[in-house]
């Protein structure tokens, strides 16, 4: 992982929940986890990572995660043994 990759992880696990963090960011640290995102039906995405799947919507017309989606994400990372 790279340094921006290490500040995403960073931001997920902030508290309290940060509301601007970008969806491509988070794409980018779950591939650098060796992790996979595939798109699936409408502007869903599924991020798949030690065998765990997530499913969130793509953000739109915004690139940035609501506050929801962000917690999802922290809760799937900490279920997938990823930590800051």
């Amino acid at each position: 992982m790279n340094r921006k990759h290490t500040r995403t992880l960073g931001e997920i696990f902030t508290k309290p929940t940060r509301a601007n963090l970008r969806f491509d960011d988070v794409v980018g640290l779950i591939s650098a986890l060796g992790g996979t995102v595939t798109q699936r039906a409408g502007s869903r995405a599924a991020f798949v990572l030690s065998g765990k799947v997530l499913v969130l919507h793509r953000p739109h017309p915004s690139p940035t995660m609501d506050k929801g989606a962000v917690d999802d994400m922290r809760v799937f990372l900490s279920l997938c043994g990823v930590n800051p």
